[in-house]
C-alpha cells in the first residue's frame, strides 16, 4: 500500500469515529434534555467544505432518525415499554417508520449495547421482555412502580409439555 491509500484509509476511520460520537452526544443531550445543570461535551466535526455539508445533512435529518424517534417515545411514555408497544407509537410520532418493525428491534438492540436501554423479562418467555431505562428498576432489580410495564402485553403463553 502506498501512503495516500493509507491517508484515505485514516480518514474514513475519522470521520466514522466523528459520526459515532455525534450520535452518542445526540442521544446523550436527548437523555439529559432535562437537566440544564448538566452540559454534555460535544466533539467538533472538521470544517473541511465537504465534512461539513455532511453535517449540515446529518443535523437535518437529526430529527427523524430511528433512534431518535424511539428514544423520544421514551421518554414520553417513561415506563417500561413492550416492542408491540413500541411499534404504533413510533409510528403516530414518525410515520415514515410505520411498519418496519425489524428496524424497530435492530435499533433498540444498538441501544442496549450502548447501555442505553435494558430488557426486563416478565417470569420465563422472551416473549414478555419490555424496555426501558436501568434506573426505573429498583432494589431488587424490579420495575419502580412510576415506570411499570402495561400488563396487558404479557402474554398469556405458558410453556406447557405436550406428549405425542
Amino acid at each position: 500500500m502506498d501512503t495516500t491509500e493509507i491517508v484515505n484509509q485514516l480518514k474514513q476511520k475519522r470521520e466514522e469515529l466523528f459520526k459515532t460520537i455525534k450520535s452518542l452526544d445526540e442521544t446523550i443531550a436527548l437523555f439529559l434534555k432535562d437537566n440544564s445543570d448538566v452540559t454534555v461535551n460535544s466533539v467538533a466535526l472538521p470544517s473541511d467544505k465537504s465534512k461539513s455539508e455532511s453535517a449540515s445533512n446529518t443535523a437535518s435529518k437529526v430529527g427523524t432518525s430511528l433512534k431518535t424517534v424511539i428514544l423520544n417515545v421514551f421518554k414520553a411514555e417513561n415506563r417500561f415499554l413492550h416492542i408491540r408497544e413500541i411499534n404504533p407509537l413510533v409510528a403516530e410520532k414518525a410515520p415514515e417508520f410505520k411498519d418496519q418493525i425489524d428496524k424497530i428491534r435492530s435499533t433498540i438492540s444498538n441501544l442496549k449495547t450502548q447501555n442505553v436501554l435494558i430488557p426486563y423479562k416478565v417470569g420465563s418467555s422472551n416473549l414478555n421482555t419490555f424496555w426501558g431505562s436501568k434506573n426505573w428498576l429498583n432494589e431488587k432489580g424490579e420495575p419502580k412502580a412510576e415506570h411499570s410495564y402495561n400488563e396487558e402485553y404479557v402474554s398469556g403463553y405458558s410453556s406447557e409439555v405436550i406428549d405425542l
